[in-house]
């Protein structure tokens, strides 16, 4: 595909170029990883009416169950992906802003 008609689709779709495109795409897969990551940790707050860490420490001072056990993993992995990712959208912004 020539440039012009990369270019040319790209305007069909509101964006003026490339460089706009991509920084659309990046923002929205960024907000898609944080909306599902606060999903997950919705999901487990809810199934245990507490949060993360007042689970772990439950967990820490009670004989070994291997669900919650499974679940606190997969939480904790929710929990700071969704810190990583709130951060690495703040410093998208930042770079975007400072680019223009």
């Amino acid at each position: 595909m020539a440039r012009e008609e990369l270019l040319e689709i790209i305007r069909e779709l509101g964006f003026s170029d490339i460089r706009e495109v991509l920084e659309e795409h990046l923002m929205m897969e960024i907000k898609s990883r944080i909306s599902s990551l606060e999903q997950e940790v919705t999901h487990f707050q809810e199934k245990y009416g507490r949060s993360f860490h007042e689970v772990q420490k439950e967990y820490n001072e009670s004989k070994e169950d291997f669900e919650v056990y499974e679940d606190l993993m997969a939480w904790q992995f929710a929990v700071e992906g969704l810190d990583y990712w709130k951060k690495r959208l703040e410093e998208l912004k930042s770079a975007l802003q400072a680019a223009t």
